[in-house]
């Protein structure tokens, strides 16, 4: 069943009643359903690691962005305040 071909998914493990349970199913997995857990946790752990990759560099974008506009707001509000 479900139960003992995913896991490495944490909804499934919480199925378990406890580690030792869970210890004793994956010992009873053969092989290949092992390796197959491991190979699709690690896809997807690519997958959202890349996702966070290009929310960070966009955010650190976004964050000069605002950070380049404040500061020339504080100069140009400095500019006319000095000129008056």
């Amino acid at each position: 069943g479900e139960k003992t071909t995913n896991l490495m998914w944490q909804d499934h493990i919480l199925l378990y009643p406890s580690s030792v349970a869970y210890f004793e199913a994956v010992q009873e997995a053969s092989q290949r359903t092992i390796l197959r857990n491991l190979t699709d946790q690690v896809f997807e752990l690519a997958h959202i690691s890349s996702e966070k990759m290009d929310a960070l560099r966009s955010a650190r974008r976004a964050s000069f962005v605002a950070a380049w506009s404040w500061a020339a707001l504080i100069g140009f509000g400095m500019i006319l305040l000095s000129s008056k």
